[in-house]
């Protein structure tokens, strides 16, 4: 028997310790339950954590589920998550997460390569869904950053990203260009031209993939970093990329099914050539995909990269169904498949981050119709986390 007093009325949440396992519940004492998810790409839902209601954890006390419990602890909702969770002076029990950074973006030197790492407010203590986010062409991490809008979607699912820096034929630290500011750099405004960093995708691009530089090693060193320092949850690694990005998230899928559970290349397809010979993961891993129709960086090939992956993840061999669709968006899913296959056409747009500007200010004007597609694929990625998507990536027969 297990009673709880709790002095504070107010909503919070409260942390169980059961058989040397911890979770995190949130109690409300109202009836109206917090959806799990967002309820649309376009707006999404702060509440994403699953709500646990008092009178629910009664019963799934009374039917054996939560035993051997080793403490309760109510922690208001004003305690700060990024923290540890826990009220000063208290000490956590074995097992419980803890995080080596605190919320912000921070700079990570592994293996005389650099990554920024983003966290959000009130990371909670429990194991966390990483993003890894692969800049385009002569980006910065920080311009990938700025141009995706990336922290604000962190700080609503409170999840951690990793952003890679490139490959440069003269080493750099930053990607930003030669006399750039700090303050320039950081914001995000600026494009290196003159000395590009780059990423190896097989058949593209840059010194990165004229040099084979190992960057889906690299990738694996820093998701590794994470399990072992933020407490990264190792069943829900996700990737994305803009362009030369997206092509890495694609490479990403096939060389390294084994640790991302999904990808979502935005304006970039597979590109086989180089040390890339074939893309034949040993494993079903979830894909999702957007291009413009006017982006030549992806749409010669876009919808056969599509059916490709369909094939891959051994999906029905039938048409596509549509799952979001406005006067400028196409979205289309394919059935019964190993891992969630889906792509979206945008009609008109070219080489763009959909539903967002570029941060130095050279994007066309995009229509309000434009699906956003940091909003979407991260409603993609947390149907995975969540169970709405198909999350067990079984071998490929």
């Amino acid at each position: 028997t297990l009673t709880l007093t709790l002095s504070d009325t107010r909503v919070g949440h409260f942390q169980l310790w059961h058989c040397g396992r911890h979770a995190t519940y949130h109690a409300t004492y109202d009836q109206t339950p917090r959806p799990s998810t967002p309820t649309s790409p376009l707006q999404l839902n702060p509440n994403t954590q699953p709500a646990l209601h008092l009178d629910m954890l009664a019963q799934r006390l009374r039917m054996g589920m939560l035993m051997c419990f080793l403490a309760v602890t109510w922690v208001s909702a004003t305690t700060t998550a990024s923290t540890g969770g826990l009220k000063e002076g208290v000490a956590p029990p074995p097992g419980i997460c803890t995080h080596l950074y605190q919320a912000g973006v921070h700079k990570i030197e592994l293996n005389r390569r650099h990554f920024l790492l983003l966290v959000p407010n009130g990371l909670p203590d429990t194991p966390t869904p990483i993003v890894v986010d692969v800049p385009g062409f002569s980006e910065s991490p920080y311009y990938q950053m700025e141009l995706t809008g990336i922290m604000r979607s962190l700080e609503v699912y409170k999840w951690i990203a990793m952003i890679p820096f490139g490959t440069a034929n003269t080493p750099t630290d930053t990607c930003c260009p030669e006399g750039a500011s700090t303050a320039d750099c950081e914001a995000g405004v600026t494009l290196d031209k003159v000395n590009p960093c780059s990423f190896n995708a097989g058949g593209c691009c840059g010194v990165a993939a004229s040099r084979e530089t190992s960057d889906v090693e690299f990738v694996r060193q820093m998701v590794a970093w994470a399990e072992a320092n933020m407490c990264g949850d190792k069943a829900a690694v996700f990737a994305t990329g803009f362009s030369n990005g997206g092509m890495m998230s694609n490479r990403l899928g096939c060389d390294a099914p084994d640790v991302f559970a999904m990808v979502a290349p935005v304006a970039g397809n597979v590109r086989i050539g180089g040390d890339l010979e074939a893309c034949n993961p040993d494993r079903h891993v979830g894909w999702v995909s957007l291009c413009g129709t006017s982006d030549s960086a992806c749409n010669r090939d876009f919808e056969e990269t599509a059916k490709a992956w369909s094939v891959r993840n051994e999906c029905a061999d039938v048409d596509p169904v549509p799952t979001y669709n406005t006067a400028t968006t196409e979205c289309y899913r394919y059935l019964d498949c190993g891992a969630h296959t889906e792509f979206c056409t945008l009609l008109d747009l070219t080489h763009e981050w959909p539903g967002h500007n570029r941060p130095d200010g050279t994007s066309p004007e995009q229509p309000a119709s434009n699906v956003d597609a940091t909003a979407f694929i991260f409603e993609r990625f947390a149907s995975v986390v969540y169970g709405n998507a198909e999350r067990n990536r079984t071998p490929v027969a």
